[in-house]
Order: structure tokens, then C-alpha cells, then sequence
């Protein structure tokens, strides 16, 4: 794929983005906050911890994995580093079904995007 023909298919994709957000806004935001109520406010502290938690975990990751390759450590090799670090695999893998169900902030309107499609749509295709 070319570069030209690379941004206009993520031209398409912004505009894409765009007119969904536009016929969002024509829906009030009750109902739509009704029809998704699994929603994650991007702003709540929740997100904010859980936020905290992976970045920690990214560095830790950011630590130890080039220690392993590099070095083979024994003690990366017991059983509760072991146990800790499968659990930092799931959670990596948990935080992609909280980003799909986290609000996000238009960049066109200003306004907190409640609706599941949208923002499925925007985690898939970048900001």
C-alpha cells in the first residue's frame, strides 16, 4: 500500500469517525448513557487506579524482560514471579476490553462519547 493511498484510507476512516459522532450528538445523552450502562467514565477513579496499575505493570515489564533475555536470572524463574507476572499478562489482556468500554472526550464537540460503537470504533482506528 502506498503512503498516498494509506492516508486516504485514514481519511476515511476520521471522516467516518466524525459523522458517527455527529449522529450521536443528535441523540440526548440520557438515553444514550441509559442504553450503555457497562460504561467506563473516562474521568472516574476507577479508571484512573486501573490506569496507574498498568503503567506500573508496563514498567515492570520494561525491567525484567530485558533481564531475562539478557541475563537469565535464576530468581525471575521461582514460582511467584512467575504467578506475578501471568497475572500482568492478564491484566494487559483485561485493559483491551476496559479501553473498549471506556468513554472518551470528542475532539469536534468537547463532549464525553458514551456510546459503545464509537468508541469501539475510535480504540480499533487510533485517535
Amino acid at each position: 500500500m502506498s503512503k498516498t493511498d494509506h492516508k486516504k484510507t485514514v481519511t476515511a476512516h476520521n471522516e467516518q469517525l466524525h459523522s458517527f459522532e455527529d449522529d450521536l450528538s443528535s441523540k440526548p445523552l440520557d438515553e444514550v448513557k441509559k442504553e450503555s450502562s457497562s460504561i467506563i467514565r473516562e474521568s472516574s477513579k476507577g479508571r484512573l487506579r486501573w490506569d496507574i496499575y498498568i503503567i506500573i505493570a508496563a514498567i515492570y515489564n520494561t525491567i525484567t524482560i530485558p533481564l531475562d533475555i539478557a541475563f537469565n536470572p535464576v530468581l525471575l524463574k521461582s514460582l511467584g514471579i512467575s504467578i506475578l507476572e501471568s497475572f500482568i499478562d492478564l491484566s494487559f489482556f483485561i485493559d483491551l476490553f476496559v479501553n473498549f468500554r471506556t468513554t472518551y472526550i470528542s475532539n469536534k464537540t468537547g463532549e464525553e462519547i458514551y456510546d459503545p460503537k464509537l468508541i469501539a470504533k475510535r480504540y480499533i482506528f487510533g485517535r
